[in-house]
């Protein structure tokens, strides 16, 4: 049996600290032009919403990589890039898939975590949830699913802490 937890981030690009998107940066070795490049492209940033003809004040946006920019994926991706390291430091759980051995799958926003039992799924939603409480972004368990690929009968999952709804059986 193997199973996925599909876990979905709370406005991940809305959420990225910038000081920590920086210290990411820095920490992969981008040259430190480069990275003040970057900061000052989001530095003094301020934004004003419309509704119909009717416009907010302006407003200081201190939060977030830019929506729909080609450079934000990347940016967060290296903002998220040390997850795996961190899940190597705890002793995370793996599959063997192929010849490879991996916790999870990773792009961007979207992060599949991988497992062959269901107490190591929860032991592996435990440390993401730790390590995005250190990244400060959130789970959004209403959008999260679990996903059980097993040979024959179909299986059940209970206990999972975050209460992550089981949508599909393969």
């Amino acid at each position: 049996m193997h199973m996925s937890g599909a876990v979905v981030l709370h406005k991940a690009f809305d959420s990225v600290d910038r000081e920590l998107l920086k210290d990411a940066m820095l920490n992969i070795g981008l040259p430190h032009s480069f990275v003040r490049l970057i900061v000052s492209m989001y530095t003094c940033v301020s934004g004003i919403i419309q509704v119909g003809n009717r416009f907010s004040k302006l407003f200081d946006i201190k939060r977030e990589v830019k929506q729909g920019s080609t450079l934000s994926p990347k940016l967060f991706n290296i903002f998220i890039n040390d997850v795996v390291n961190f899940l190597e430091n705890r002793w995370a759980p793996k599959v063997i898939l192929g010849t490879q051995k991996l916790s999870l799958l990773l792009f961007a926003d979207d992060i599949a975590l991988v497992a062959n039992k269901p107490q190591d799924l929860q032991t592996l939603l435990n440390l993401i949830e730790e390590y995005l409480h250190i990244k400060k972004l959130r789970l959004n368990t209403e959008k999260s699913e679990v996903v059980i690929f097993k040979k024959g009968r179909l299986g059940t999952m209970k206990n999972i802490r975050l209460n992550l709804i089981i949508r599909n059986y393969l």
